[in-house]
C-alpha cells in the first residue's frame, strides 16, 4: 500500500486498534447504527461510549411513492437527532454495525451528505473489534446536547430520471444483494424486485474480505476495474446500428447491403462492392478485376462478344 493509498484510507476507516487509543479524545463520538426492521438492534454489547442509532429512521426519511424505499432524511429533522447524540461542529465522529457496515455506510454518507467532515467507519465493524479483544459495555451513553448546524448537498446525488441517463451513457453499479438485481417474486405490497437497465451488479460485500474489513487497494482496484463494460459506450452503438441496419438491408441482390455501406460512409469507411459483383462487372466491360482494387483492359478476342461495340447493361452503383 502506498502512502496515498494510506492517507485516502484513512479518511474512511478506522481501525479497531486506532480508535481503541481515541476512546479518550473528547471530540470523539462513536455511533452504534442498528436496524430494527431486520431484527438488528445496536446492540448491547457496544464499543465502550457508544451511542445507538437506528438507520431506517434516523438516516432515511419517509418511504413511499417516487420517493423510495430509503429517501434522504429531511435535513432539520437529521440535525435534531444529531444533536440528541452529541455532535458539534468539531465532533470527530466513528460509525460501526454488526453487519459488516452495510447499515453504518448508510450512515457515513447521509452525515457526509450533510456537511460533516470527520466521519469515518469502523474497518471490520463490531467483529474486528471483537476479534481484537477489545473491551465491550452493556450499557449506552447518553450523550450531551450537542450544538451542529448541517446543510444538505455536501454529496452529489440522482434522481430517477438522473440515474436512468447515467447507467445509459456511463457506468452505475447496483450495490444490493444479487437476488435483489436479479429480481423475481415479492409478497403482495413489496416493492418491485429488479435493477435499472444498463446497471451493473457490484454487491457491496465483494469489497470486504472474509474476516470483515475492506480488501486492500491492489484487490479493490482490480475489482472495480472488472466492472467496467468491455467496451465503449460509442463502438457498441456503432456496432449495435451496423447491424440493425444489416438486418434491414433489401433483399435484391443488386442493391443487397446498401443500408450498410450509408452506416459505412457514415463512420467514415469507405464500402467496395463485393467480389463477384466485380468479377460479372469486368466481364461485362472487357476489363478484369485487379488485387490493387482497379481494372486492366482485356484484348478483344478474350474479351468476347461485348467489346465489339455492343453496350454493357447498366451496372449497380456501390457509392
Amino acid at each position: 500500500m502506498t502512502t496515498d493509498e494510506a492517507r485516502l484510507r484513512a479518511q474512511v476507516l478506522i481501525t479497531a486498534q486506532d480508535l481503541a487509543a481515541e476512546r479518550d479524545d473528547p471530540r470523539l463520538v462513536v455511533l452504534a447504527v442498528g436496524n430494527a426492521e431486520y431484527g438488528m438492534p445496536p446492540g448491547p454489547p457496544f464499543i465502550p461510549g457508544a451511542v445507538p442509532v437506528d438507520m431506517p429512521t434516523d438516516f432515511a426519511g419517509r418511504p413511499g411513492g417516487t420517493r423510495g424505499s430509503r429517501p434522504l432524511p429531511e435535513i432539520g429533522d437529521l440535525q435534531a437527532k444529531a444533536r440528541s447524540w452529541g455532535l458539534r461542529e468539531d465532533t470527530r465522529v466513528v460509525l460501526y454495525d454488526d453487519d459488516r457496515l452495510l447499515q453504518a455506510a448508510r450512515g457515513w454518507w447521509t452525515l457526509r451528505w450533510a456537511g460533516m467532515t470527520e466521519v469515518r467507519l469502523l474497518d471490520g465493524g463490531f467483529r474486528a473489534w471483537r476479534a481484537a479483544r477489545l473491551p465491550t459495555a452493556d450499557s449506552r451513553r447518553e450523550p450531551e446536547t450537542g450544538d451542529v448546524c448541517l446543510s444538505p448537498g455536501h454529496m452529489p446525488t440522482l434522481d430517477a430520471d438522473g440515474a436512468a441517463a447515467w447507467a445509459r451513457d456511463r457506468l452505475l453499479l447496483d450495490t444490493r444483494v444479487k437476488v435483489n438485481y436479479i429480481g423475481g417474486r415479492t409478497a403482495p405490497g413489496e416493492l418491485r424486485r429488479g435493477h435499472i437497465p444498463g446497471t451493473i451488479s457490484s454487491p457491496a460485500h465483494d469489497a470486504l474480505t472474509e474476516a470483515g474489513p475492506f480488501a486492500d487497494p491492489a484487490t479493490l482496484r482490480l475489482l472495480f476495474d472488472s466492472r467496467r463494460p468491455p467496451r465503449a459506450r460509442r463502438d457498441d452503438l456503432r456496432c449495435r446500428r451496423f447491424r440493425r441496419a444489416y438486418r434491414r438491408r433489401p433483399r435484391d441482390p443488386w442493391h443487397r447491403g446498401a443500408d450498410v455501406r450509408r452506416v459505412l460512409v457514415r463512420l467514415g469507411r469507405r464500402p467496395r462492392a463485393p467480389r463477384r459483383h466485380r468479377r460479372q462487372a469486368a466481364r461485362l466491360t472487357g476489363t478484369t478485376p485487379s488485387n490493387a482494387g482497379g481494372s486492366r483492359q482485356l484484348p478483344a478476342a478474350a474479351a468476347g462478344p461485348r467489346a465489339a461495340g455492343v453496350p454493357p447493361p447498366p451496372l449497380p452503383r456501390y457509392a
